[in-house]
């Protein structure tokens, strides 16, 4: 009995002795609590799961963006008129009429470079538009059926300085053929008015208006007939083989200088259409000025071109 005295005495002892440690330890706890610490600005896991959506979708509107106002390179394939109408230029039938082209076929390359890197309000971007490649080719019917052309004429220079060598009119009335090769650079404007949609798709229809300066290379080619030609059999005049020296010739024309372009198109992603009026003055001049002088003949010309535009 004494024996079982003495062990419950010394755990009655030794519980005595833990529980003053064990009521540090709980108040060291309790002191390392900061109980005015404002814990609404502690980030839970939901937090931090809704701020990464947030960035996620922040970022795919990005990439919508980037690429609905990407495409700055365009490519332009379309059908054309045109018109030449003389300055003062006649034949040996008098004054030349407007030439109307039967058929024309265009075709463009070139590039929108921004002039600010991102659009404004996400709906208007200002550009500077260079068209590297601009090829253009007109036909036009021969004017006047039945109307000859002579070629045992002389034509005298508008300077009259050569009036003793003798040149042919050129035979402006017949079929002729005109191609020619533009470069363009100026400002544009593209609208992009339903960004704000919540359809995304109809994001990506775009308005583009533009007014372009270009430089214009031209040549004239006319399909020369023998038929038209009531000298084609010869004359027994001083001047010999009128007929021939026409015959063997270039009966072409060239011109070049400055020219202006204005127009519009839409586009939805990689596919629009398109407008746009072209006007400028050229003055012609033949390639075989040996025999048809190297006088220049002035025209006023305008082309109306109607076009498919693929966006890159």
């Amino acid at each position: 009995m004494k024996r079982k005295m003495t062990v419950l005495m010394a755990c009655l002892f030794c519980l005595a002795a833990a529980t003053p440690v064990a009521a540090q330890e709980e108040e060291n706890k309790q002191d390392n609590i900061d109980w005015t610490e404002d814990t609404t600005e502690v980030k839970t896991i939901k937090d931090i799961i809704e701020e990464q959506q947030k960035v996620t979708l922040l970022n795919a509107a990005e990439r919508h963006y980037a690429d609905v106002w990407g495409r700055r390179s365009y490519m332009n394939v379309g059908y054309s008129t045109s018109e030449l109408k003389p300055d003062g230029v006649a034949d040996i039938t008098g004054k030349l009429p407007t030439f109307k082209s039967s058929w024309g076929v265009m075709y463009q390359y070139g590039r929108n470079y921004r002039l600010h890197k991102k659009p404004i309000a996400n709906a208007i971007q200002f550009n500077i538009d260079y068209t590297g490649v601009d090829l253009n080719v007109n036909h036009y019917d021969e004017e006047g059926n039945g109307t000859f052309y002579n070629s045992s004429i002389e034509y005298i220079p508008k300077d009259g300085k050569e009036a003793d060598k003798f040149y042919h009119y050129t035979p402006w009335r017949m079929e002729k053929y005109e191609a020619s090769f533009c470069m363009w650079l100026g400002p544009s404007v593209t609208f992009a008015p339903f960004n704000g949609a919540s359809s995304r798709g109809i994001h990506y229809l775009k308005f583009n208006v533009y007014y372009h300066f270009g430089y214009q290379f031209s040549a004239l080619f006319m399909k020369f007939n023998d038929d038209k030609d009531v000298n084609k059999n010869g004359s027994t005049n001083v001047y010999k083989n009128y007929f021939e020296d026409v015959d063997d010739a270039l009966t072409a024309d060239w011109a070049h200088g400055m020219t202006t372009s204005f127009g519009v198109n839409l586009s939805w992603k990689a596919i629009g259409i398109g407008y746009e009026h072209r006007s400028s003055k050229l003055k012609y001049k033949s390639f075989a000025t040996s025999v048809f002088s190297g006088d220049k003949f002035e025209f006023d010309s305008s082309i109306n071109r109607i076009y498919l535009q693929y966006r890159m």
